[in-house]
């Protein structure tokens, strides 16, 4: 079903721009599909980029709350559901849109991990969609062979990854370092491993993997990257106008 839904509608849309545009190699073909992808997935993401600002501007009054009802847990409950109430916020409402979005992210990756490309699966490919007449090239820029492995492309992702999620941290709340708790110490955590240890794992796994996926992951860390600065700058003109 997952194939069916996902991975299949993906495949030949890559394989629908690759016939369509035979000048692009299979780099070239990637970079640009996962754009478009991204492009169709902005509705949900900016949806949750604007849950999660709106949060974030609650945060003093939601510290002030845990300050006042530390020891009363069912007070701090219901006053920050009130909170919420009052301000109608929803605070899943972020969690939402990326769930959606997990299935095509997860068939896009695959439709690059196991696709077979340069090899068409024409058994995928859905009668209106023709197969390429022309080679597909696998060299990307005519220097890197995507359907192997990269070092230097595995080294780009795990930069492409940290700088990704250092923009994205430095935009939210850091916890108090002085807050001696069981939530702030689980956030400073979060953050070190985000910041740190994800990136590395991103780039091991790209380098076991091929330098299709690392494109994949490096458009997807830069594209991702820049929508974050595009909703920040157009929250950021809204608030100075108000």
């Amino acid at each position: 079903m997952f194939k069916l839904l996902f991975e299949q509608p993906l495949y030949n849309a890559l394989i629908g721009l690759i016939s369509a545009f035979p000048f692009l190699d299979l780099g070239m073909a990637i970079i640009v599909f996962t754009v478009l992808v991204k492009l169709a997935l902005s509705p949900l993401t900016l949806k949750a980029l604007k849950s999660q600002q709106e949060l974030k501007k609650l945060e003093p009054e939601l510290k002030k709350i845990k300050e006042k009802y530390a020891d009363d847990k069912n007070a701090l409950g219901m006053k920050t559901i009130e909170l919420y109430r009052e301000h109608k916020i929803n605070p899943f409402a972020s969690i939402l849109p990326i769930l959606l979005q997990l299935p095509i992210l997860f068939a896009l990756y695959f439709v690059f991990l196991r696709s077979g490309l340069p090899e068409i699966n024409t058994d995928m490919l859905y009668s209106f969609i023709n197969a390429p007449q022309h080679a597909i090239s696998t060299m990307f820029l005519g220097i890197v062979d995507v359907t192997q492995k990269s070092l230097p492309l595995a080294i780009l992702t795990g930069l492409a990854q940290f700088l990704q999620t250092r923009y994205t941290l430095s935009h939210q709340p850091a916890p108090d370092v002085n807050e001696k708790s069981f939530a702030a110490d689980f956030t400073r955590s979060m953050n070190f491993q985000m910041s740190y240890v994800l990136p590395l794992f991103i780039g091991f796994v790209s380098y076991t993997l091929n330098a299709a996926t690392s494109l994949y992951f490096i458009t997807s860390s830069v594209f991702q990257m820049v929508q974050e600065m595009y909703a920040n700058r157009r929250r950021e003109k809204v608030a100075s106008s108000s």
